[in-house]
């Protein structure tokens, strides 16, 4: 079954706010079965929508509206959809007294212009939204059921889980997809694809590949409908790919991030992290923190931007610090050291170095130090000690912290699972100076 989509309003448009719709409904399509074939943006325009109305309708099965449903001069959905209908609009007196019920028990009354969401093209049924005010509608033309949702993100989720999906699966044939993921740190789409590209050749024509790439990470998508077949090939695909893959996974079980795996690492040894952020600014302690539970094995980090704070929190020599300054392998070590030694956590993680614009200290923007230091006599292992040295090219400031952070958690993954040091990162533990230090 193909469904359009149609994402109505000019926020979309001009860029004032981003779109999720899109992501999300063909996820949820898709793990049932279904495929979201087509997608089209329209304007707050009565014309712009009527036509793309008619357009999705040529498209697909079903089409799926959303947006322009509210009380505003430029929410015209409805009147568009009357026109594409060719039929007139009606109050609906008992969605009004709905609505009004809903107003009221925000502890509001009905203003003038909410009324207009009572209003339905002739021959159409309102849909329950059941996390606002704005019914939805829903119409048939040729065979086609068309529906209309609220364009806030919460509110379309729960009317097309609640009113609209129920009626997908019970009038189309769907045809399920397994989707095993392989989820790579590290690695660019080109590397990966090149590693698999005598496994793809041999793929069978029942199942698909997809890469998805983003910033430090690689999505490796294999689908078909035998389970069994998926899985199979997927697993000879990550053996291939080596151990940058930090997940294999369900495309229905929860997305495993990289830093969850760490959390998981963690937890199974029993075993804590603190970090000392330096050009990463806490975004590596804000990663691990979106995980549910961190506090179990996260005890907190301390962001030292500037050399006193490396001094008085973390411990740093003044005389360090004069004679190599701040970005250098030295100073990430010690401050690894230097952030364990105040928390008592296992592991202490290290962030140091140049976001940019411009060089600083002499050294060019996207030079990059991250250090870990951790495990000892008390765990019955030797002190375990890392630095990495990262030169990250053709990048912005943004990119450069933000690939920092994924370097800093594929560290302590890849030595929590006994594995080398990334191929793509430079290892600088003999310029740490840690041998002073013993």
């Amino acid at each position: 079954m193909r469904t359009s989509a149609v994402l109505i309003g000019d926020e979309l448009l001009n860029g004032s706010t981003a779109d999720t719709a899109v992501s999300w409904l063909g996820a949820r399509l898709f793990e049932n079965g279904f495929e979201l074939s087509h997608v089209q943006l329209a304007a707050d325009n009565l014309a712009a929508i009527s036509d793309a109305i008619f357009i999705a309708v040529a498209h697909g099965d079903a089409v799926v509206l959303t947006g322009g449903l509210g009380p505003t001069s430029d929410d015209l959905t409805r009147n568009a959809l009357a026109r594409f209908l060719r039929v007139p609009l009606n109050r609906d007196q008992a969605l009004l007294a709905l609505i009004g019920k809903r107003y009221e028990a925000f502890g509001e009354s009905l203003p003038d212009n909410a009324a207009l969401m009572a209003d339905l093209p002739d021959g159409t049924v309102a849909l329950v939204n059941q996390e606002g005010s704005a019914p939805g509608i829903r119409a048939m033309m040729d065979g086609v059921p068309i529906y209309a949702l609220p364009g806030v993100p919460r509110e379309m989720r729960a009317m097309f889980d609640n009113e609209v999906l129920p009626e997908l699966v019970s009038q189309f044939e769907a045809k399920t997809q397994t989707t095993y993921i392989l989820r790579v740190a590290l690695e660019g789409e080109s590397a990966v694809a090149m590693k698999l590209r005598d496994w793809e050749r041999e793929l069978p024509d029942s199942l698909s590949v997809a890469y998805l790439p983003d910033p430090g990470n690689i999505l490796v998508k294999v689908s078909g409908r035998n389970e069994f077949e998926v899985k199979k090939y997927a697993e000879s695909a990550a053996e291939l790919i080596g151990d940058s893959v930090y997940a294999r996974q369900n495309r229905q079980d929860r997305p495993e991030s990289l830093e969850s795996k760490v959390h998981q690492l963690l937890a199974a040894k029993h075993q804590t992290l603190a970090t000392a952020e330096s050009l990463t600014g806490g975004a590596v302690g804000q990663a691990l923190t979106r995980i549910p539970g961190a506090s179990d094995n996260y005890l907190g980090g301390v962001v030292a931007y500037s050399p006193s704070l490396k001094v008085s929190l973390l411990g740093l020599s003044p005389a360090l610090l004069d004679r190599v300054g701040t970005v250098n392998p030295e100073v990430a070590y010690a401050m690894a050291l230097g952030v364990r030694q105040a928390t008592g956590a296992t592991w202490g993680l290290a962030t140091t170095g140049v976001a940019g614009p411009g060089p600083s200290q002499g050294q060019a923007p996207g030079t990059v130090y991250v250090a870990l230091v951790g495990g000892g006599p008390d765990l019955g292992t030797e002190l375990i000690e890392r630095v990495i040295r990262l030169r990250i090219t053709k990048a912005n400031r943004e990119l450069i912290r933000g690939m920092s952070v994924i370097h800093a958690l594929e560290l302590v993954r890849r030595t929590l699972s006994g594995l080398a040091i990334a191929g793509s990162t430079e290892d600088v533990t003999h310029l740490s100076g840690r041998e002073a230090k013993q």
